[in-house]
């Protein structure tokens, strides 16, 4: 099985704040199909009833929701890892 590739490293990123929005990285689309089961987040301020998710494009820059896995809260200043299960279609975005 092949190891998903998606999105960008969880580094900081303290000059980007995304309070309130939804936020997709379509710098690194999934090199591969299967289940994504950890995410990596590192937020600039601790976050609350986070959710993550899969997207794909339905046409231009129309994106659907392929898979969504609620995290809870995201403590702000490191690099936070979490089990999910998320659904990823190569060329997916997160």
């Amino acid at each position: 099985m092949a190891v998903i590739d998606i999105g960008s490293p969880a580094i900081d990123r303290s000059t980007y704040s995304v309070a309130q929005k939804t936020r997709v990285d379509k710098s690194n689309p999934a090199n591969a199909s299967g289940i994504i089961t950890t995410v990596e987040i590192w937020a600039e301020t601790s976050l609350t009833d986070v959710e993550v998710a899969t997207f794909y494009v339905v046409s231009g820059d129309n994106l659907s929701t392929r898979s969504t896995a609620y995290i809870g809260n995201v403590t702000a200043g490191a690099k936070r890892t979490f089990t999910v299960s998320l659904a990823v279609e190569e060329g997916d975005f997160i």
